[in-house]
């Protein structure tokens, strides 16, 4: 049997506090032994939320002091070409088999119980409009109802029905076309008239596309490997109206993380269709708004991707002399 000292104990060096009780004292005084006692504790859920956060501010802190990734972010245009081509499959295939899923992986909504939740699905596009409208607030820019906003990663039209509702035109690109022809069939339905959708199949689109004025795009640019993010970014800044703004999240660290071009494409199988998660590191972020001409107004490490992973959402502008 155990003591009652050692209970005791075992609150103040596992979970950091004092026993809430003498009832709980009391409750464990029937371990067995002080493994059965250590047992106990190690497996309540206090002590892993515990673990859990204490794990995350390792992480934190180690990314502090993170050495430089290896990221190759100029690549051939074939090379290009062979990225977004298998981008597209796994996405397209997502589309055809958990389109609402893949874009927010939460249990509820999974194909077999979308249905139930498929209003809960769409109401949340309502918080990323509030965090894009709040970033622009911070950053004393007013959202002008007559713009045209690009949307890149539209998915099922989550958020589109928002941007939809605010700006006069919204153009909605996604590399699924699966995704496309269900946000198509939603915003139709509640009768939009003021979307332009298209299924990016090449970054010359991007090229051609006609100047804008805000662009957004939350939880997608992460599931591209870097050249791609780097080169998606570069040419829509350059679409960018002069004052005009983007708000985008995208991850920027992760311990360890490296892409060689060549190690990715040696390691792709023709079968593998699953969700990809990649960074863009800062130096090659800032570097490119910077040379862009936009203008960092606001910035935040958001909640869109756990740790390991740093994440942030941007708020900026274009320089009228751009």
């Amino acid at each position: 049997m155990v003591s009652r000292q050692e209970v005791v104990y075992a609150y103040r060096l596992l979970l950091g506090r004092e026993p809430e009780s003498e009832a709980a004292i009391e409750g464990h005084l029937r371990a067995e032994s002080w493994l059965d006692l250590r047992q106990r504790f190690v497996r309540s859920s206090e002590f892993q939320a515990i673990v859990g956060r204490e794990v995350v501010r390792r992480e934190q802190y180690e990314n502090i002091f993170a050495g430089p990734a290896s990221v190759d972010v100029e690549i051939s245009a074939e090379h290009f070409k062979t990225l977004l081509r298998h981008i597209k499959q796994a996405w397209q295939d997502m589309g055809e088999k958990r389109p609402h899923w893949s874009v927010l992986t939460a249990p509820e909504f999974q194909p077999d119980r979308i249905q139930e939740n498929l209003s809960a699905f769409y109401e949340s596009g309502m918080q990323s409009w509030l965090a894009l409208e709040r970033a622009a607030s911070r950053s004393g820019r007013e959202l002008r109802s007559d713009w045209t906003a690009f949307e890149l990663g539209c998915g099922v039209g989550r958020v589109t029905a928002q941007l939809a509702k605010h700006f006069h035109l919204v153009v909605a690109y996604d590399i699924s076309l699966p995704h496309i022809n269900i946000a198509k069939e939603y915003l139709n339905k509640r009768l939009f008239n003021n979307i332009e959708f298209c299924v990016l199949s090449e970054l010359d689109q991007l090229q051609n596309l006609k100047p804008f004025d805000l662009f957004y795009s939350i939880i997608v640019l992460q599931h591209n490997p870097p050249p791609l993010i780097y080169q998606i970014l570069k040419i829509v800044f350059s679409k960018l109206k002069p004052g005009g703004c983007v708000y985008f999240q995208v991850q920027v660290s992760k311990i360890g993380y490296q892409f060689v071009i060549e190690d990715y494409l040696r390691g792709l199988a023709p079968h593998n269709k699953a969700m990809e998660t990649h960074i863009l590191p800062q130096r090659f972020l800032f570097e490119l708004m910077y040379n862009s001409g936009v203008r960092v107004l606001d910035i935040q490490r958001d909640f869109w991707q756990s740790s390991p992973y740093v994440s942030l959402s941007l708020f900026g502008e274009k320089s009228e002399l751009g």
